[in-house]
């Protein structure tokens, strides 16, 4: 039986226009001729990602469609051997990307960065992704691959289906469209699932943004989740301190620090606040929204 593969996304753009403008769309026509192709495509989407992409993982076929592909919308697949990659990879891999860190750090809010201005170590890092508007751009090697790795790129991730319903891995809701891929990674790695990168041939039209309110507040649920430890009494502040920029954060709330308890409650802004949070010293992100600050009674 032909092995099936499902490349799974989701796009805003409405179906017409996904086939004739974007990168993914345009890609899947010219590898219209690959029958083991089987595109799950969400137009007009608002949805979040983790929302359809285990409305995939859940389904239940007979046939043998056990690979699925979950990625990005503004992606040039350059690769014409992607089935044969795919397959290989899950052979060696449970998860696979084409980008990846070899090693995961405390707060660390993306697959690169340890911080919102600062890359990791690249003696970490693992994979190779074009960069550009067109197919076949700019190549950024990264490192070595394969290499088994403890997060991934979320433009694009690979599993069998299978495997991830046999280890109850699935994708957060709560992480719509940020952190849903480092969420997933740290999920997988704690079922005892192995990741790593896999030479595949993509170009990305899009670079990843970082510091948005949206950003922000999951990255502190995100931390919540997984890393309790550094969200307690002695590290909220600092945490709070090093993302708000020149203390914003710590201006738009009270900081109450108990004996065994931390609290942070929401108290008025000063008038011209919003306009601080727009100037180069004061980024976006430096204020939270107050559900995180609702969120954030530890104890």
């Amino acid at each position: 039986m032909t092995a099936i593969v499902e490349i799974i996304s989701a796009t805003r753009l409405s179906e017409e226009k996904f086939w004739e403008t974007s990168a993914l769309g345009q890609s899947l026509r010219r590898l219209k001729r690959e029958p083991r192709i089987e595109a799950h495509i969400t137009f007009d989407n608002r949805r979040g990602l983790p929302d359809i992409f285990n409305a995939r993982i859940n389904v239940d076929r007979d046939d043998d469609a056990d690979h699925l592909i979950f990625m990005h919308d503004d992606v040039w697949i350059d690769d014409f051997f992607l089935i044969d990659r795919v397959i290989e990879a899950c052979r060696t891999f449970d998860v696979v990307g084409v980008a990846g860190n070899t090693r995961r750090l405390p707060r660390q809010p993306g697959w690169c960065i340890v911080d919102a201005k600062t890359l990791d170590d690249s003696r970490y890092f693992s994979g190779s992704v074009a960069h550009g508007p067109s197919p076949f751009g700019y190549v950024n090697h990264f490192g070595p691959t394969p290499a088994a790795c403890e997060l991934l790129d979320g433009l694009f991730l690979t599993a069998r289906r299978s495997v991830l319903r046999a280890h109850n891995v699935l994708f957060d809701p709560a992480f719509d469209f940020h952190f849903y891929d480092l969420d997933f990674c740290c999920t997988a790695k704690d079922k005892g699932l192995r990741l790593g990168t896999w030479p595949i041939a993509l170009t990305h039209q899009s670079n990843p943004l970082y510091g948005s309110p949206e950003w922000s507040e999951l990255f502190l649920q995100y931390c919540e989740k997984w890393e309790p430890l550094y969200c307690r009494l002695d590290q909220c502040p600092k945490i709070l301190a090093r993302w708000a920029s020149a203390g914003m954060l710590l201006e738009q709330h009270q900081i109450k620090p108990a004996s065994a308890t931390f609290t942070l409650s929401r108290s008025p802004a000063p008038a011209a606040a919003h306009h601080r949070t727009k100037s180069a010293s004061h980024p976006p992100w430096a204020a939270a929204p107050s559900r995180c600050a609702r969120r954030l009674r530890l104890r």
